[in-house]
């Protein structure tokens, strides 16, 4: 039986956890800066609807005024956490507004498309950050606590039901690669919501031996595009390796007293070997180290799209379970990292921001050797909600 109060209780437990190793000088205004740039994101529609926009493109200084749900729940719960804090109920308003635009995107199996136009199809990552981030707003509004968990129980009953025979999950409902990455996101929604569940448990472990198949003997995870030329090619290897991390960790974590817990621990461990040589000294993660195992794999460069958020819990999750000095500074040099990377510009859609990528080399923003997809996503270029600004501002909120 899912058992909500477990999720509660658990992830409460993390954040008392977390306050314990805060970094030496957090500053809340960093966290007050991106909060007011996510208020700047929202769009009002005419039916009332109140929407995150996905990003803003400094390049062109245009809005993509697309509207995608998990950007969008992740929003939302960096309202919740802002409420927690603060006590203004403004942002609890626009979280419950934010997540009542959005669960109308559900579709009748459970699942979510990626935005409200354009781009129907179904994403494995997308459909397992909604589910996640619900579970953790259902920690901090009580009074919406059932109506978020509804949603996300349907969410995670997708994602179980489309698992495949040998353990992973698929890209996209038109893209049927099988890579860890993808299965770990799943495998990390499914941990949260498991409880007793025998079916969410056993989705679980079978992912996780999925993802030890893909698994090489120096810990590195095969990244997407090693497993199909075409798929995530703009991918930095240290996102496909943080997710991978904080997915067993989370299964660790969530079912403590599962049979397999201990080997889930040593490749874990395993992986974070290989995480650890990507740390730079400015507390940063490299997207890779130069072994050219795709246009993403730069030394030279910290990805905030697709790594930096995950690479914080990975480390958050592997410091709770194992208490290693080492993953405490390595989640504190990461925090700090953040504290003083945001940018700020004349330009109000551009200020008090994370731009997609840092060049750790130069100390600048510029990212002009990185390899981008047809949509120019991520990138110094691009300012996101989802993925970057909202996750970041909630461990920067966690940490203040």
């Amino acid at each position: 039986m899912w058992n909500k109060y477990s999720i509660l209780g658990a992830s409460l437990l993390l954040a008392l956890a977390l306050a314990s190793c805060k970094p030496s000088q957090p500053r809340p205004e960093s966290a007050r800066e991106v909060l007011a740039w996510l208020e700047s994101a929202a769009d009002t529609l005419e039916n009332g609807d109140i929407l995150i926009r996905e990003r803003y493109d400094m390049s062109n200084k245009e809005w993509i005024s697309i509207y995608r749900p998990d950007c969008n729940i992740e929003s939302a719960y960096a309202f919740l956490l802002a409420w927690q804090q603060t006590g203004d109920k403004k942002y609890l308003s626009l979280a419950r507004s934010i997540f009542s635009s959005i669960r109308k995107f559900q579709n009748p199996d459970g699942s979510f498309p990626f935005a409200d136009r354009k781009d129907r199809h179904v994403y494995t990552n997308d459909n397992s950050e909604v589910p996640i981030f619900l579970m953790r707003m259902a920690e901090i509004d009580k009074e919406y606590s059932s109506e978020y968990l509804d949603v996300a129980r349907k969410g995670t009953d997708f994602l179980r039901d489309i698992q495949n025979p040998d353990g992973s999950w698929r890209v996209v409902d038109n893209d049927s690669s099988r890579t860890a990455m993808f299965t770990a996101h799943a495998v990390a929604a499914l941990a949260m919501a498991a409880g007793e569940d025998t079916s969410y448990r056993t989705s679980v472990e079978k992912g996780i031996d999925f993802i030890r198949t893909q698994t090489l003997p120096s810990g590195r995870v095969r990244t997407c595009c090693e497993v199909s030329p075409g798929t995530e090619y703009w991918r930095p290897p240290s996102s496909d390796q943080s997710i991978c991390v904080r997915g067993i960790a989370m299964a660790e974590y969530y079912l403590p007293d599962h049979p397999r817990a201990n080997d889930w621990k040593e490749l874990r461990h395993n992986m974070l070997a290989w995480l650890n040589g990507l740390l730079d000294e400015s507390g940063a993660l490299k997207n890779g180290l130069g072994e050219g195992i795709n246009g993403a794999d730069l030394p030279s460069l910290t990805d905030n799209v697709y790594t930096t958020a995950f690479g914080i819990e990975a480390y958050a999750w592997s410091w709770k379970l194992d208490a290693d000095p080492e993953y405490k500074k390595a989640l504190d040099g990461l925090i700090e990292f953040c504290d003083g990377n945001l940018y700020h510009s004349e330009d109000p859609a551009a200020n008090g921001v994370f731009r997609g990528a840092y060049n750790l080399e130069e100390h600048n923003w510029n990212s002009s050797r990185l390899v981008l997809n047809s949509g120019n996503e991520g990138g110094s270029a691009m300012v996101y909600s989802g993925w970057a600004n909202a996750p970041l501002a909630c461990w920067l909120m966690r940490f203040r």
